[in-house]
């Protein structure tokens, strides 16, 4: 689960902050002894304000948020739309700059690559389509191997895209305790991709999947 933080901003307006480094994708904390409230890096030590502006540490890009909107004293969140953070030393929101993202194959691409990562990664199509898979996981070495069907999706959504791994396979040849021992099982990976190479994971969805046995 992606953290968020939900604050009001020295201007009285709600921010939904992204709890993760822009430069690392290490998890943020919140600090009240440093600066009167900051959002901490605890792995390079970059600091944000309330306004998410970077003032201090490594860290060349304030926080990445999402859209928030206000409405009848409610706040609703918006995960698929990404406001990239600015950059304050000249450099791409980006993690590097071929990560530019100008259509759906790059989408594919980022998520693929990105620091998130997912498991398995290779058994996937790296455009959209589907393929045969043989989906390895954990148990007693060399671990159990389930046949099936890789997927990879992607959905635009405003300025960015939904980019979403799914693998199917028959619950005879693997289902976790509690689950349908017949039919087919899937499993989800959904990441969106800004368009600046920004990447956000989503909650996974579906079953558990081969990949997760101990």
């Amino acid at each position: 689960m992606v953290p968020l933080f939900l604050v009001r901003d020295s201007a009285d307006a709600i921010r939904a902050f992204i709890g993760e480094d822009p430069r690392n994708g290490c998890r943020l904390l919140w600090r009240t002894d440093v600066q009167g409230g900051v959002f901490y890096d605890p792995c390079h030590g970059s600091l944000y304000n309330r306004q998410g502006r970077v003032v201090g540490g490594p860290s060349p890009w304030d926080l990445n948020e999402w859209s928030v909107e206000v409405k009848d004293g409610k706040v609703f969140v918006d995960p698929s739309k990404i406001i990239t953070g600015q950059s304050r030393a000249g450099a791409s929101p980006a993690t590097s700059p071929t990560t530019q993202v100008a259509g759906p194959g790059d989408a594919v691409r980022v998520a693929l690559g990105s620091s998130w990562g997912i498991a398995s990664p290779t058994i996937f199509p790296q455009s959209v389509g589907s393929q045969p898979c043989q989906i390895r996981g954990g148990g007693p070495a060399p671990g159990i191997v389930v046949p099936g069907t890789c997927r990879t999706e992607v959905e635009a959504s405003g300025s960015n895209y939904v980019v979403r791994f799914v693998e199917t396979w028959d619950a005879s040849r693997f289902h976790y305790a509690g689950e349908p021992s017949s039919g087919e099982l899937q499993h989800t990976r959904s990441f969106v991709v800004g368009g600046g190479g920004v990447v956000v994971a989503q909650p996974e969805s579906g079953n558990f999947p081969p990949q997760y046995v101990q």
